[in-house]
């Protein structure tokens, strides 16, 4: 069984100019090795010189490294920010507990929540 495919159809329809063009490549190849040869060693060398001088970009490497220090210590500055903003919460929640575990609250009560809660939504608002 001969499955049809791309290639196979590409293969029938161009099988002629693929055998005129390999036979013409084989009959230089044959002919003039050494012209061929010298061909790619020069190829090689104008590579070599392309690789190592004309496509070569120079990069500071001083202002890679300021960038990732600026970055590193804005990060360490916002930990002891983190840090504080946490403390705040923990100390609201622990008055928190005490004021809702009273049998029964009165009005001074109810506004110590409010101003807890107002507080816990100021540290929310600048979390940034």
């Amino acid at each position: 069984m001969n499955r049809i495919t791309v290639i196979s159809e590409l293969k029938k329809e161009f099988s002629g100019s693929f055998k005129k063009v390999s036979n013409l490549m084989r009959s230089k190849l044959v002919s003039r090795p050494k012209t061929i040869f010298s061909l790619m060693i020069a190829f090689l060398a104008v590579s070599l010189v392309f690789c190592f001088s004309l496509l070569r970009h120079e990069i500071n490497p001083l202002v890679e490294e300021k960038k990732v220090f600026s970055h590193i210590d804005s990060g360490v500055s916002q930990i002891g920010s983190t840090a504080l903003k946490l403390k705040q919460v923990l100390e609201i929640q622990a008055s928190l507990k005490a004021i809702l575990q009273k049998d029964s609250l009165n009005n001074a009560d109810s506004l110590m929540i409010r101003s807890l809660l107002a507080r816990l939504e100021k540290i929310q608002l600048h979390k940034n």
